[in-house]
């Protein structure tokens, strides 16, 4: 059985399913994290520089 494009090479299904799961939500958790980082250096650098926030 195939999810999405990963080959199941767990001993059942499920357990791949709530691997890619948590793979998931870590990956959100990231993406949130860099988009908070994202604001706040705009919202620090923006008073002075305009939109040219430094990274």
């Amino acid at each position: 059985k195939r999810i999405g494009n990963v080959r199941c090479r767990m001993k059942t299904c499920r357990e791949h399913q709530i691997i890619s799961y948590h793979q998931q939500l870590y990956i959100y958790f990231l993406l949130i994290g860099q988009i908070v980082r994202f604001l706040s250096i705009l919202s620090v650098e923006t008073p002075k520089n305009g939109f040219k926030a430094n990274f």
